[in-house]
């Protein structure tokens, strides 16, 4: 996970615990498309469709 300059500092100097890693959801999307299971990238906001001839993709706003 990736840290901010001031909470790095914090962890380094020991005033604060190092965070906790999420848990990301285990719904797996379907491609509108085609139907085949759509790829989520660890630590983006970006979804793509596994097909090789689709190339959907989505973009979550959180």
């Amino acid at each position: 996970m990736s840290l901010g300059a001031m909470q790095k500092a914090l962890v380094e100097a020991g005033l604060a615990d190092e965070p906790k890693e999420r848990h990301r959801r285990k719904k797996q999307f379907k491609c509108r498309k085609c139907g085949r299971p759509m790829i989520r990238l660890d630590d983006t906001n970006i979804m793509f469709c596994s097909g090789n001839t689709c190339k959907n993709f989505y973009i979550f706003s959180k």
